[in-house]
Parts: structure tokens; sequence; C-alpha cells
């Protein structure tokens, strides 16, 4: 809890995820906080999220970016962004959905 406190200190709001992996943690920390839900078609979300997948999934990114040190973690955030997303959308580690499950 320390950790979350100390990373998000100074914001004023939080989105998609990964903060949406600490959504009790968070509800905890910061009890009287607004939440405003925004829904989307789940497809397009995904397709939108692929887009940005696909970008930073380059082999020579990490080398490029590392050099700004507010960008040299994109590649692994979003490594993380993309586990979470297929977490969410209910899909097994390949990107299919599970059975069982819908979108």
């Amino acid at each position: 809890m320390k950790l979350l406190r100390e990373v998000t200190a100074g914001f004023i709001g939080v989105a998609d995820l990964p903060p949406l992996d600490f959504i009790p943690e968070l509800m905890e920390l910061y009890p009287e906080a607004k939440v405003v839900l925004v829904e989307r078609d789940p497809d397009r979300w995904l397709e939108s999220l692929m887009v940005v997948s696909r970008a930073s999934n380059k082999p020579w990114l990490p080398y490029l970016v590392w050099v700004v040190p507010g960008w040299r973690w994109f590649p692994t955030l979003m490594r993380h962004y993309a586990e979470g997303a297929k977490r969410v959308m209910q899909m097994d580690p390949k990107g299919k959905v599970k059975p069982g499950t819908s979108k």
C-alpha cells in the first residue's frame, strides 16, 4: 500500500490499466475518490489496444527509448498492460476468449 500511495502521490486521477488491477487498494487509500465509468465496445477497445501493443512490441524499441527516462519503461509497461487487458477481457494468454465466458 505504501508503494501504491507513493506512485499515485501528486496525481488527481488514474485511468485504465494498470490501475484497474488495484481497485480495492485504491479504494482503501482514497475512499473519497470519485469514479467515472466509461464503457466501450469490447471489440473496439481491444482493437485500439492492439494497435498500441503492436507498435510497442518492436525488438529495437527499448534501445531507442532508453535515453528518455520517462519512456524507458514503456515497452515493459505495455507487456504488463497487455496481460492485464487479457485478464479483463477474460482471454487466455494467446488472446483467445476463455470457454464459458463472453466478451
